[in-house]
């Protein structure tokens, strides 16, 4: 028996082409994301994603991104375990990458201000509203970027003047995370091993 569709066999079972979301969003190692250092800073993975912002006189960005998300009208969701600072005023603070526009974030889980990177604060959180607790954000990025996707999200690190101490932004869990569809009451064939389209057959 074949698969209808473009479906693939994983385990004997057809499965149909994935539904769209973020691929690897608990950030067990660093697959599928890109990081974006132009100046300096850090990222690691290791079951999160930590990112230490640039501290090198200029202003700039540190955010790791993907491309490809498709959430067909879904929510993306994401926690900012924390955000510390040795610098104070709001010139360093986390921001979400949206197709090529970085944001600001708030204490309450909501997006701040559209920034360039170079004006302080574009949200609540910052150097100087710096948290330890987890803030939860609920983003319909399909409404924000005007349509639907793919589009490329990113998680980092702005500071406005790259110098007095760097901030430390801890990002985790993004979803919805990249799934597939199962194709109802169909096996795969136990010879070919690889399902084939409907008019293929």
């Amino acid at each position: 028996m074949f698969c209808n569709g473009e479906e693939v066999c994983n385990a004997g079972t057809c499965e149909g082409a994935p539904t769209g979301g973020v691929t690897n969003g608990t950030f067990d190692g660093g697959l599928t994301w890109t990081d974006n250092i132009p100046s300096d800073g850090t990222i690691t993975y290791g079951g999160n994603l930590n990112v230490v912002g640039p501290n090198g006189s200029v202003q700039a960005f540190t955010w790791a991104s993907q491309s490809g998300v498709v959430v067909s009208g879904a929510n993306l969701e994401f926690d900012l375990l924390s955000y510390t600072s040795s610098d104070t005023v709001d010139w360093d603070y986390p921001v979400f990458y949206l197709n090529g526009t970085f944001y600001g974030l708030n204490s309450n889980g909501t997006l701040g201000a559209a920034t360039t990177g170079g004006t302080s604060g574009a949200g609540t959180i910052s150097n100087d509203g710096q948290t330890s607790s987890t803030v939860h954000f609920v983003v319909d990025i399909d409404a924000l970027a005007g349509g639907s996707g793919p589009h490329t999200i990113g998680f980092g690190v702005n500071s406005a003047d790259g110098a007095f101490g760097a901030g430390t932004a801890v990002y985790d869990n993004v979803t919805p995370a990249n799934g597939s569809d199962p194709c109802p009451g169909q096996t795969c064939d136990e010879v070919n091993d690889v399902c084939i389209p409907y008019g293929n057959r």
